[in-house]
């Protein structure tokens, strides 16, 4: 199943968990210590395994998993129940992509196809080509898995990672020609519905969590001393943060906190340009401007983003002596603006801006 997937990622932490211990003490002091901006954490006992996946710091959803299917599970559950062994507990920071990727296979139901021909793999990747969509491709051969993410109809990340001279699409006609030669067992899953959402009861969850959290200065960086986790190497010491996030966090302290609306006063008249937010929990958004710049990302910002595969101080929108323009901010997945990467662009009526998975479209002010 795709919990080998979760085992390539970057482990940060890993303990013996006695019966004794709180699950809730646990959590509270691993999110101290540890970034969570995108991560699972597994909780193994005997043969029963559960997920839990964290989104920027907060439990997000719970399942359980055995070899060939996932079963979802409120965090209720998790924390009243007794256990009757020792578990062990492993951290897994992902990309944002696998994150995401992972989370799609919980919660959607595929398309399947069984010991497909080369014909079959030509007509699906060209329909998903033509569609210009999101989709997952899934291949399992056996006990083996190889995951495909396809952004607007073509291939942007494979896991486990691709093999370095060879396209993603080249090396999964590679393997369907070599299993077919060798009457392997094949299966082909598509998933092209790719929206995720929390589990039902992960605000209460959050509460309990913030209740067994002790109240720490905001401006010390520096984590008990009883948990920093054994396996960073020193190079990746979690008192200092990298360079990159260091400056997100920089910059997002000199800003004023700013409304989750922007201004809207008679200053508003000299902008003749909004932003629209086109998908997401915050589809139809506008973002109006004032004087000041506004934020986009998934920490502290002015227009908050919840997509995996934004950062948390993603990228800036301004008014200058060019009118308006973006800014990336360090992110780690970049800005698009009409499907082209930029650092600092300057924008025009109806340009569509991408960020992650979330698009915004300049639009008339009004």
């Amino acid at each position: 199943m795709f919990i080998d997937l979760i085992y390539k990622g970057n482990k940060v932490f890993s303990s013996a968990f006695k019966r004794s211990e709180s699950i809730t003490t646990l959590l509270s002091t691993i999110r101290q210590t540890e970034d969570l901006s995108t991560a699972v954490l597994l909780i193994e006992e005997g043969d029963d395994t559960k997920a839990l996946f964290i989104l920027e710091d907060k439990l997000y959803a719970l399942y359980c998993l055995d070899a060939d299917h996932s079963r979802p599970l409120l965090f209720s559950d998790l924390f009243k129940e007794a256990r009757q062994y020792e578990a062990q507990v492993t951290l897994y920071q992902l990309s944002p992509v696998l994150f995401k990727c992972l989370l799609v296979l919980c919660q959607s139901h595929p398309s399947l196809i069984d010991n497909p021909t080369l014909t079959d793999l030509e007509q699906l990747l060209g329909k998903i080509k033509k569609q210009e969509q999101e989709a997952i491709l899934v291949f399992r051969e056996n006990k083996t898995i190889q995951l495909f993410y396809f952004l607007n109809g073509n291939v942007r990340d494979t896991y486990p990672e691709k093999q370095a001279g060879k396209t993603s699409s080249c090396k999964l006609k590679e393997q369907i020609l070599e299993a077919g030669k060798q009457n392997k067992v094949l299966r082909i899953a598509l998933f092209d519905k790719t929206d995720i959402s929390a589990a039902n009861d992960h605000d209460t969850a959050e509460q309990i969590i913030l209740r067994a959290t002790p109240t720490r200065d905001e401006n010390d960086t520096h984590p008990p001393p009883d948990l920093k986790s054994p396996l960073l190497d020193k190079s990746q010491d979690p008192q200092q943060p990298s360079e990159k996030v260091s400056t997100e966090i920089q910059e997002n302290r000199n800003q004023d906190k700013k409304s989750e609306a922007p201004s809207t006063s008679k200053k508003n008249e000299t902008f003749p340009l909004w932003v629209k937010v086109l998908d997401g929990s915050r589809a139809g958004f506008l973002i109006r401007f004032s004087q000041e710049p506004v934020s986009l990302g998934r920490g502290n910002v002015s227009v908050r983003l919840n997509d995996p595969q934004v950062s948390r101080f993603h990228a800036e929108l301004a008014w200058g002596k060019d009118g308006l323009f973006i800014r990336d901010n360090h992110s780690t997945n970049g800005i698009f603006v009409n499907d082209e990467p930029a650092d600092r662009k300057a924008l025009s009526l109806h340009d569509i801006i991408r960020l992650g998975d979330v698009r915004l479209k300049v639009v008339a002010g009004s």
